[in-house]
């Protein structure tokens, strides 16, 4: 089978999960003896034809807007990704078509639908499928699915403030109608948790349309590095971030339950922008220098080492999570989890198995989580092992493609 992928970033280009979870469904589609090619954008002039790790890639420039610059990533990225991926599409010849992340939807789905009449296959990875302002929390701060007229308004406003969320505001009359009418040429939606059906559901497609298949993840071995000795941390425990450095993803929660923790360090691996200045001066008021290590960004080559110092990993933010990659990743080396109950953490976690979930964040249920798992061997090897056989009964590679194929045949025989 020939199955050309599309999408607007892919790996080496990471921005999140959504670059790296693909590469993994390639490569074990790939394994499988089917052929596939990768149809993805640059920002950069000309065109490129490369492989990586083995998959065939197409990556076309991207043009941009000369005025209305911010435009250049709406409506018209969308034209034009519909427009630059047509040439591969009728080189390629492929049987079914896959459009990952959000960005590949929008005039795409009709356009190659009614040009090509070829099966359409889309993986939903998060909020923006059927949330204008992409968090899934309104304005009140509770968890929101419907996206309706009023609230929206009310959302936008608080998000952008009051000019600019007026104008997306109206913006997004055009933008939701566009989404429902582009999401009836998608002939099968991959939730990757169950956490994003509801979105769907809301914007009128028809429950037997969406698919649930996860994000997939290798199994993860720890590697032997010096690099506990380097960041001074011998003979302690080492708690685990790696992520955006936002509020809504919940680090001043553990930084706050550090207090009550000791002999203990809370990495934190993320770009030092966003709110990193307030997490640093949290940090500093707290009297955590030496409970806390902001590392900054790491390659995704590199990340390993620090996965393998790591005794555990925490999540703890408002942000309704798809599935995180970061808590993929931490189960695939074994690392019992604490993580919020929100969003697709739950599809991972499972409560009092391989972690622990929470609906309250206050300061001393984080730190009591965190301490239970820690500070009890024999929970710690159980849940360890527990994260071990999640991964291989549900999320490896090779499972998630078995999975694939299986739909994009019905598609194509249909």
């Amino acid at each position: 089978m020939k199955i050309l992928f599309i999408s607007r970033r892919f790996y080496p280009e990471i921005l999140g999960g959504g670059q790296i979870s693909p590469l993994y469904i390639a490569k074990a589609l790939a394994n499988m003896g089917h052929k596939v090619r990768v149809c993805t954008f640059k920002d950069t002039p000309g065109d490129k034809e490369e492989v990586v790790e083995g998959i065939p890639i197409s990556r076309l420039h991207m043009p941009k807007l000369k005025f209305l610059s911010k435009f250049s990533n709406v409506d018209y990225m969308y034209l034009n990704m519909a427009k630059l991926s047509s040439k591969i599409i009728r080189r390629e010849k492929p049987d079914v078509l896959h459009l990952l992340n959000l960005e590949s939807i929008p005039f795409s789905a009709y356009y190659y639908k009614k040009k090509f009449r070829l099966p359409i296959t889309a993986t939903v990875n998060g909020p923006l499928f059927g949330c204008f302002t992409g968090d899934a929390i309104d304005y009140r701060g509770d968890i929101c699915m419907d996206c309706k007229v009023f609230k929206r308004f009310r959302c936008s406003v608080k998000k952008w403030g009051s000019l600019r969320g007026s104008l997306y505001y109206g913006y997004s009359h055009w933008y939701m109608r566009l989404y429902r009418f582009s999401y009836k040429y998608v002939d099968n939606f991959f939730v990757v948790s169950k956490a994003m059906q509801p979105f769907l559901i809301n914007m009128g497609v028809p429950e037997r349309k969406i698919k649930l298949i996860h994000n997939p993840v290798q199994i993860n071995n720890k590697i032997k590095t010096s690099l506990k000795d380097k960041l001074g941390l011998k003979g302690k425990k080492v708690i685990l971030y790696v992520g955006r450095l936002s509020k809504l993803k919940g680090v001043q929660y553990t930084l706050e339950a550090m207090s009550n923790i000791d002999n203990a360090v809370f990495l934190v691996i993320g770009e030092k922008r966003g709110d990193y200045s307030y997490f640093f001066k949290l940090s500093k008021n707290l009297n955590l220098k030496e409970k806390v290590k902001f590392i900054g960004f790491v390659q995704h080559e590199k990340i390993g080492q620090y996965y393998s110092i790591a005794d555990l990993a925490v999540l703890l933010g408002e942000y309704y999570e798809p599935l995180s990659r970061f808590l993929l990743e931490s189960c695939s080396y074994g690392l019992p989890i604490v993580a919020r109950n929100i969003g697709g953490n739950s599809d991972i976690v499972e409560d009092g198995k391989n972690g622990i979930l929470l609906d309250d964040c206050n300061p001393e249920t984080v730190s009591k989580a965190i301490l239970q798992i820690l500070s009890d061997n024999r929970l710690y090897k159980k849940m360890s092992d527990n994260c071990i056989k999640k991964i291989k009964s549900q999320y490896l590679p090779e499972i998630i493609g078995k999975k694939l194929v299986l739909n994009y045949r019905q598609l194509v025989h249909t």
